[in-house]
């Protein structure tokens, strides 16, 4: 992993690192491949799942309550503390809402978009040692704002028959 990235933490058979070189198949659903971003309540991954060699995302996302407040703080546009609360889920201002629940919205959000061909779809997830693992398709080319930006640094803008 480079440098910088978060300490490996392995999840009973389901993540962990990948076997050494000239060892036998690694006891995980999923390995290790790269640290690729830390968020407000987790990290993120590319993973390769052990079945069939593909290469997937993982988001490790941690299970501790947090408050309408600390969510807000994080995130930028509407803001949950106030009400103004996008996914519909009620919550008032200082209000407490465990990450479980906040993983349960983002994974239905997920199935409402994964018929979507513009949109990664969540493959498999798991509740695990105090965390959610939630594994998602991997574009390598990158999400469409990092593609944005370089578009925009290039002074290159989309076509009509790439929109």
């Amino acid at each position: 992993m480079a440098a910088g990235s978060p300490p490996l933490v392995a999840f009973a058979d389901v993540l962990g690192p990948p076997a050494a070189e000239g060892s036998p198949t690694p006891p995980y659903a999923y390995t290790y491949v790269k640290f690729l971003s830390r968020g407000a309540y987790g990290h993120t991954y590319v993973v390769q799942r052990t079945a069939d060699g593909a290469n997937l995302v993982v988001k490790v996302l941690s299970l501790k309550p947090i408050t309408a407040a600390a969510e807000a703080a994080s995130e930028p546009g509407p803001s949950p503390a106030n009400g103004d609360n996008p996914d519909g889920a009620p919550r008032r201002r200082g209000v407490e809402t465990t990450s479980l629940e906040r993983v349960g919205i983002e994974m239905s959000n997920l199935a409402r978009v994964s018929a979507h061909v513009f949109c990664t779809r969540l493959l498999d997830h798991r509740l695990v040692d105090g965390h959610a693992l939630l594994f998602l398709e991997y574009c390598a080319a990158g999400d469409l704002a990092q593609i944005a930006h370089v578009r925009k640094r290039q002074q290159r803008p989309f076509e009509a028959d790439e929109v």
